[in-house]
Protein backbone atom coordinates (compact mmCIF):
# COMPACT_ATOMS: atom_id res chain seq x y z
CA UNK A 1 0.00 0.00 0.00
CA UNK A 2 2.78 2.40 0.50
CA UNK A 3 4.60 1.49 -2.65
CA UNK A 4 1.21 2.07 -4.40
CA UNK A 5 0.75 6.16 -2.72
CA UNK A 6 4.42 6.58 -3.33
CA UNK A 7 3.92 5.68 -7.62
CA UNK A 8 0.76 7.69 -7.27
CA UNK A 9 2.18 10.85 -5.99
CA UNK A 10 5.08 10.25 -8.70
CA UNK A 11 2.70 9.80 -11.36
CA UNK A 12 0.12 12.92 -9.88
CA UNK A 13 3.05 15.14 -9.91
CA UNK A 14 4.84 13.80 -13.31
CA UNK A 15 1.56 14.09 -15.12
CA UNK A 16 0.29 17.32 -13.38
CA UNK A 17 0.79 20.43 -14.80
CA UNK A 18 1.56 21.93 -11.28
CA UNK A 19 5.04 22.02 -10.35
CA UNK A 20 4.99 23.14 -7.05
CA UNK A 21 1.78 20.10 -6.51
CA UNK A 22 5.30 17.87 -7.36
CA UNK A 23 7.40 19.54 -5.31
CA UNK A 24 5.13 19.45 -2.25
CA UNK A 25 5.02 15.83 -2.88
CA UNK A 26 8.34 15.34 -3.23
CA UNK A 27 9.49 17.53 -0.25
CA UNK A 28 6.63 15.24 1.62
CA UNK A 29 8.86 12.06 0.58
CA UNK A 30 12.12 14.06 1.64
CA UNK A 31 10.60 14.38 5.13
CA UNK A 32 8.94 11.13 5.65
CA UNK A 33 12.74 9.63 4.55
CA UNK A 34 11.34 7.90 1.86
CA UNK A 35 14.92 9.29 0.27
CA UNK A 36 15.23 7.61 -3.18
CA UNK A 37 11.46 8.35 -4.25
CA UNK A 38 11.99 12.28 -3.42
CA UNK A 39 15.04 12.01 -5.42
CA UNK A 40 13.57 10.56 -8.47
CA UNK A 41 10.49 12.29 -8.30
CA UNK A 42 12.99 16.31 -7.79
CA UNK A 43 14.79 14.02 -10.82
CA UNK A 44 11.20 14.11 -13.06
CA UNK A 45 10.36 17.18 -11.98
CA UNK A 46 13.92 18.99 -12.89
CA UNK A 47 13.76 17.68 -16.25
CA UNK A 48 10.59 18.57 -16.75
CA UNK A 49 11.73 22.48 -15.79
CA UNK A 50 14.58 21.72 -18.27
CA UNK A 51 12.37 21.02 -21.17
CA UNK A 52 10.56 24.36 -20.75
CA UNK A 53 14.04 26.41 -20.92
CA UNK A 54 15.77 28.80 -21.75
CA UNK A 55 11.54 30.21 -21.44
CA UNK A 56 11.07 29.68 -17.85
CA UNK A 57 9.10 31.97 -16.17
CA UNK A 58 10.63 33.84 -12.99
CA UNK A 59 9.09 31.60 -10.95
CA UNK A 60 9.72 28.38 -12.72
CA UNK A 61 13.52 29.84 -12.36
CA UNK A 62 13.06 29.71 -9.07
CA UNK A 63 11.57 26.34 -8.87
CA UNK A 64 14.44 25.16 -10.67
CA UNK A 65 17.13 26.75 -8.33
CA UNK A 66 15.07 25.21 -5.18
CA UNK A 67 15.50 21.87 -6.83
CA UNK A 68 18.77 21.73 -8.30
CA UNK A 69 19.51 22.72 -4.34
CA UNK A 70 17.11 20.13 -2.82
CA UNK A 71 18.74 17.25 -5.24
CA UNK A 72 22.17 18.25 -4.26
CA UNK A 73 21.50 18.18 -0.62
CA UNK A 74 19.52 14.95 -1.01
CA UNK A 75 22.27 12.88 -2.99
CA UNK A 76 25.14 14.13 -0.42
CA UNK A 77 23.33 14.35 3.08
CA UNK A 78 21.22 11.36 2.71
CA UNK A 79 22.33 8.92 -0.45
CA UNK A 80 25.79 9.99 -0.17
CA UNK A 81 26.20 9.81 -3.64
CA UNK A 82 28.91 12.65 -3.72
CA UNK A 83 29.57 12.46 -7.14
CA UNK A 84 25.88 13.30 -8.23
CA UNK A 85 25.84 16.06 -5.60
CA UNK A 86 28.24 17.55 -7.23
CA UNK A 87 27.38 17.43 -10.71
CA UNK A 88 23.60 18.93 -9.43
CA UNK A 89 25.61 21.69 -7.50
CA UNK A 90 27.86 22.68 -10.17
CA UNK A 91 24.37 23.22 -12.36
CA UNK A 92 23.09 24.90 -9.96
CA UNK A 93 26.39 27.36 -9.84
CA UNK A 94 26.24 27.63 -13.42
CA UNK A 95 22.92 28.84 -13.68
CA UNK A 96 22.39 30.76 -10.88
CA UNK A 97 25.81 32.18 -10.63
CA UNK A 98 24.95 35.43 -8.17
CA UNK A 99 22.48 33.20 -5.67
CA UNK A 100 22.82 32.14 -2.32
CA UNK A 101 22.39 28.87 -3.40
CA UNK A 102 25.54 28.81 -5.85
CA UNK A 103 27.66 30.17 -2.54
CA UNK A 104 26.40 27.22 -0.37
CA UNK A 105 27.01 24.75 -3.47
CA UNK A 106 30.61 25.95 -3.78
CA UNK A 107 31.00 24.95 -0.41
CA UNK A 108 29.15 22.06 -0.46
CA UNK A 109 31.38 20.98 -3.44
CA UNK A 110 34.56 21.92 -1.67
CA UNK A 111 33.92 20.26 1.56
CA UNK A 112 32.85 16.92 -0.20
CA UNK A 113 35.63 17.03 -2.58
CA UNK A 114 38.27 17.62 0.42
CA UNK A 115 36.07 15.49 3.40
CA UNK A 116 34.31 12.51 1.47
CA UNK A 117 36.41 12.17 -1.74
CA UNK A 118 40.22 12.88 -0.18
CA UNK A 119 40.63 15.35 -3.62
CA UNK A 120 42.59 17.71 -2.01
CA UNK A 121 43.70 19.45 -4.91
CA UNK A 122 40.21 20.31 -6.31
CA UNK A 123 38.77 21.24 -3.54
CA UNK A 124 41.13 23.99 -3.31
CA UNK A 125 39.82 25.06 -6.17
CA UNK A 126 36.43 24.90 -5.36
CA UNK A 127 37.51 27.16 -2.31
CA UNK A 128 39.22 29.04 -3.81
CA UNK A 129 36.71 30.01 -6.99
CA UNK A 130 33.97 30.34 -4.02
CA UNK A 131 36.15 32.81 -2.17
CA UNK A 132 36.50 34.56 -5.65
CA UNK A 133 33.73 34.57 -7.00
CA UNK A 134 31.59 36.12 -3.85
CA UNK A 135 33.47 38.41 -2.86
CA UNK A 136 31.76 41.26 -1.70
CA UNK A 137 28.38 41.31 0.62
CA UNK A 138 27.16 44.65 -0.45
CA UNK A 139 23.22 44.04 -1.33
CA UNK A 140 23.23 41.84 1.51
CA UNK A 141 21.41 41.67 4.76
CA UNK A 142 23.45 42.00 7.61
CA UNK A 143 23.12 38.29 9.00
CA UNK A 144 23.56 37.13 5.55
CA UNK A 145 26.82 39.69 4.58
CA UNK A 146 28.01 37.99 8.27
CA UNK A 147 27.41 34.46 7.38
CA UNK A 148 29.09 34.94 3.99
CA UNK A 149 31.94 36.52 5.63
CA UNK A 150 32.33 33.82 8.17
CA UNK A 151 32.67 30.86 5.29
CA UNK A 152 34.81 33.13 3.45
CA UNK A 153 37.49 32.98 5.97
CA UNK A 154 36.50 28.99 6.97
CA UNK A 155 37.12 28.68 3.43
CA UNK A 156 40.23 29.82 3.60
CA UNK A 157 41.47 27.96 6.51
CA UNK A 158 40.04 24.37 4.45
CA UNK A 159 42.70 26.08 1.85
CA UNK A 160 45.49 26.26 3.74
CA UNK A 161 44.42 22.60 5.43
CA UNK A 162 44.24 20.75 2.15
CA UNK A 163 47.41 22.24 1.14
CA UNK A 164 48.66 20.84 4.34
CA UNK A 165 46.88 17.75 3.56
CA UNK A 166 49.22 17.60 0.19
CA UNK A 167 52.37 18.18 2.37
CA UNK A 168 52.58 21.58 0.66
CA UNK A 169 53.93 23.51 3.00
CA UNK A 170 54.83 27.11 1.43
Amino acid sequence: MKRFCVLAWILVAACGSDIDAGIESANDLLYSEQFIESERLYRKLLRRLESEAPNLSEMEEQQRLLVLDRLGKLNALYLHDYDQAIRYYKQLVMQYPRSTQAFAGLATIADILQHKLGKHEAAIEAYQKMVSDFPETKGLDEQDSELRRKEQTRAQLRIANAFFALKNFD
